[in-house]
């Protein structure tokens, strides 16, 4: 966090002053329904513009990405293997 450029302890209170602007950065949102529903390209899509590491991708959707040629793709075959074990243990 920075405050007219200076990098500040995120941690500490601070008061605003008027005309002052407050940009807030969250890592994703609540979002709703089945998180091993939604579809693996529209990870792909979040991972490729920064939003989700390759390793929320997998932990959160259950979606298997590798790189290839400097780009992520999705493993279809991967992805289906994680939801399929993830769903399992949701069960248990």
């Amino acid at each position: 966090m920075r405050i007219n450029g200076k990098r500040v302890d995120h941690r500490r209170q601070f008061t605003l002053e008027r005309g002052d602007r407050v940009l807030v950065r969250t890592p994703g949102g609540g979002g709703y329904g089945d998180a091993l529903a939604r579809d693996p390209e529209l990870v792909l899509i979040d991972l490729r513009d920064g939003l989700v590491t390759v390793e929320a991708a997998a932990r959160e959707y259950g979606v298997v990405a590798t790189r290839t040629k400097g780009s992520w793709a999705i493993d279809l075959e991967g992805t289906r293997a994680l939801r399929a074990r993830m769903r399992a243990a949701a069960r248990r």
